[in-house]
């Protein structure tokens, strides 16, 4: 072979990620067949707390970001990225691809993507995502995806189940020890009990197994609370959250029950939810057993309401920290 030609084919691949480390053919959870890197090296995510969350905890290079500005700023109430991972976006050259509410396509063709991750909301636009770069649509709100499940997808589809199994094998270590630590102090086993995670904005909705923090509590043992009128949890419907009405919810018992916010606070919500929860249900503390018991737990949606396992495992120390602030 001709030297000039074997050069210049080494410098293609050694210029394309996607070459160098070789390609798959895998199919996604829109059914579709899907040609991909074996190991993407600029990814581009359209959805950052079920997409870019995930795959950063994996270790992956992930280069946009939607709901970022140019300069890796969160263009949302919180900074999903440093408050979940402790890290800054901008510095580790993550931008945003457009406003919210619009993906700027050239924008994305602009970061020289290997692949794109987006999600069931993204359908309408895989014919334009594709001529830019392979496109993977990982279902992040199906009914039967629960906690961390679409992590170690992404881990087993990218290469990294070795990261996420390191991970796995913390957080189950965290379990053994939180559940030790809420029966030490007296607070009933998690496994013979019930638990609640609510999120309440201007009105209260009920919660469903979707995100780590949600994980976590079955993890340790929690069971469900059933408070829907036919008695099975899966009445609670097949969307992420179900409304709650103000005069279900102080008579709500449940063994623990979490409240959390809308995705605005980055710190305790404690006060900003109590107040929201007396207009909404006014005397709410006189006739709710949790709230008078110390039964109640507040907690930042940000930390908890990601896909990833360290999203479970903030929920482990806000599990912590409520038992050994109230022993019994």
């Amino acid at each position: 072979m001709d030297r000039r030609y074997f050069l210049a084919g080494s410098c293609m691949l050694l210029a394309n990620p996607a070459f160098a480390v070789g390609t798959k053919s895998v199919t996604d959870d829109a059914g579709r067949e899907v040609t991909m890197p074996v190991r993407p090296q600029r990814i581009v995510s359209l959805y950052e707390g079920l997409l870019t969350i995930p795959a950063l905890e994996l270790g992956l290079n992930v280069v946009g970001s939607f709901g970022r500005d140019d300069d890796g700023g969160s263009l949302f109430g919180v900074d999903f990225i440093r408050e979940v991972l402790g890290r800054d976006a901008g510095a580790e050259g993550i931008v945003g691809t457009g406003p919210l509410g619009g993906l700027d396509l050239e924008r994305v063709r602009a970061l020289k993507p290997d692949l794109i991750l987006g999600s069931e909301l993204d359908m309408a636009m895989l014919g334009q995502l594709e001529k830019i770069a392979p496109t993977y649509v990982l279902h992040t709100r199906a009914s039967k995806s629960t906690g961390f499940e679409s992590q170690r997808k992404m881990a087993r589809l990218l290469d990294k189940e070795d990261v996420y199994n390191a991970l796995y094998v913390q957080y189950r270590d965290k379990i053994e020890e939180v559940r030790g630590v809420v029966v030490a102090y007296g607070q009933p086993d998690p496994r013979q009990s019930t638990a609640m995670l609510v999120m309440v904005r201007d009105d209260i909705s009920v919660l469903r197994d979707l995100t780590g923090g949600m994980q976590a509590l079955r993890d340790l043992g929690y069971r469900a609370l059933i408070w829907s009128k036919s008695g099975r949890e899966d009445a609670f419907g097949d969307g992420w959250r179900t409304p709650l009405s103000a005069e279900e919810f102080p008579r709500l018992n449940p063994d623990l029950l979490l409240a959390t916010d809308g995705f605005v606070a980055a710190t305790d919500p404690t006060d900003m939810l109590s107040a929201k929860l007396d207009v909404i249900s006014p005397g709410w503390r006189r006739f709710s057993r949790p709230a008078q018991d110390h039964r109640m737990i507040f907690v930042p949606s940000a930390k908890i309401a990601t896909t990833t396992v360290a999203s479970a495992m903030h929920m482990l120390d806000a599990i912590k920290r409520w038992a050994l602030e109230n022993p019994v």
